[in-house]
Formats: C-alpha cells, structure tokens, sequence
C-alpha cells in the first residue's frame, strides 16, 4: 500500500506524494527497514508489480523510504496503521476459545496518538474484531490527545475529533478541505 501511494502522480504527470513507513523496530521485523530502503520488497508478494513499484519509488523516484523513528508521524497528514495481530486459539480446532493479542496494535496507537497532528487522518488497515476502532483504538488516540493537551496546548490547534481512526467518518467535503456545517465524526454502519 506504501509503494502504491508513493508512485501515485498528479495530472501533470509529477510525483506528488512522499510516503514514510515506520516500522516498530521489533526482532520479528528490524530487517524489512534497511531491506526496504535498498529498494528491495520486504515482503513476497503474489503479484509481480510490488517488487518493482518498491523499487522504482525508492531509488527513481525517491517517494518511498522507511525508518524506525517514529518521529516522522509529525509530518503526517495520514497515518495508515498494519500491524499484526496474532489469534491464538486455547483448543485445537476451536476457533471460539481464542483470543487476539492486540499489545503490539495498542502500542501503535499509543505512539500515533502521541506524534501525529490533530488533523492527520488515522486508518485501521489491520484485520482487528469489530468494535476494536470504538472501544480500543478511540479510547488509546483520545487519552494521547487529552495528555498532549494538558502538556502543552499550543500543539493541538484543532480539537482531537478531528482525528479520524478507521470505522468513524466525516463528511467528505470536511476531509477535503471545504467547509461544512457539521463535522463531527459520525460512526460508519456496521462498526
């Protein structure tokens, strides 16, 4: 999906999207960042174009790079969160007596929720269980927001709501910039 965005062009023909991927730098994935950056696909993917988008956006285009410092949330306008979230299953053959480790989704939320703007847009790409964005992602981005604010207001030129995890919409003349008369975040149906 990085690669994708990052090889995107406006109607001129010209790159106009800079794309940072942050990896949490864990021992299950601390290779992909430097794999990355050489322009080399961290991940086998069944369709042969990804390899060489990831190519062609790190070293041609210069639209994609990676890196452990999470710093670079401060620059986003759009944060699109992919974590894993491992099922572990306390029966063989029972899928009902399982549970979904979501540490590694909270620790994610925790850092964007302490980086990125007011008005970044946050997407849950993540396969997570319904009601996971309302009562798990909000509460963490929420909590963030409200420590931030009480640390140094000057930060938060725009109320909190106005970052949007995946399952809580606004209108979409608000998301593009034109005014609306109410832009509150509204729950999409069915999440």
């Amino acid at each position: 999906m990085a690669a994708i965005v990052a090889d995107t062009v406006d109607k001129t023909g010209h790159s106009n999207k800079f794309v940072i991927g942050c990896q949490r730098p864990s021992t299950r994935s601390y290779w992909k960042i430097p794999l990355l950056n050489r322009g080399v696909s961290p991940v086998k993917a069944e369709d042969p174009e990804v390899a060489e988008i990831i190519s062609r956006t790190v070293l041609e285009k210069k639209t994609l790079t990676a890196t452990f410092n999470s710093d670079c949330l401060t620059l986003a306008d759009c944060v699109v969160v992919d974590v894993q979230c491992d099922y572990s299953k306390n029966s063989l053959g029972s899928m009902r007596t399982g549970e979904t480790d979501m540490a590694a989704l909270e620790a994610t939320m925790r850092t964007i929720g302490e980086k990125i703007r007011s008005s970044c847009l946050v997407l849950i790409e993540t396969t997570v269980a319904p009601g996971t964005t309302e009562f798990v992602a909000w509460p963490i981005l929420k909590k963030a927001f409200a420590e931030r604010e009480i640390k140094s207001a000057p930060l938060l030129a725009h109320s909190f709501e106005r970052v949007m995890p995946a399952g809580i919409t606004f209108p979409v003349s608000a998301i593009s910039g034109v005014s609306v008369p109410d832009a509150t975040p509204k729950p999409v149906n069915g999440w």
